[in-house]
C-alpha cells in the first residue's frame, strides 16, 4: 500500500495490510466501538472492534476498492480521528475513507 494509507505513527486510523483493512482507535473510556462500513453504496455493515487496554482494533478482509466508514463509539457516530481522508455522505455529513489498491 502507498505510504499515504498509513495515517499516524501511533498506528491509529485505518491501514491497508495486503487485502485487509486494520482499523485502530484509542479510547480508554469507551464501552463499545463499532466500525460502520459501506461495502457498497447501499450495503452498510457493522463490525465490533475488540479492546486491548485503551486500543480498539478490527481486522477486516475485503477486496480492492474505496470504502466509506464511520466509528460508532458508545452509540455516537463519528469520523475516524486517525484518518484525515473523508468524503461527503450526500446527506450533509461526512464519512472516513480508506482505499485498497
Amino acid at each position: 500500500a502507498p505510504p499515504a494509507e498509513t495515517f499516524q505513527s501511533t498506528g491509529e486510523g485505518a491501514r491497508v495490510i495486503g487485502e485487509r483493512i486494520r482499523f485502530r482507535y484509542r479510547n480508554a473510556s469507551a464501552r463499545k466501538v463499532l466500525v460502520a462500513l459501506y461495502l457498497s453504496r447501499t450495503n452498510l455493515i457493522f463490525k465490533e472492534m475488540t479492546r486491548d487496554g485503551d486500543l480498539w482494533e478490527l481486522n477486516f478482509p475485503t477486496n480492492p476498492g474505496r470504502y466509506r466508514y464511520s466509528l460508532v463509539v458508545d452509540g455516537r457516530w463519528m469520523l475516524d480521528p486517525g484518518n484525515p481522508r473523508k468524503m461527503s455522505d450526500g446527506l450533509g455529513g461526512w464519512n472516513s475513507v480508506v482505499r485498497i489498491p
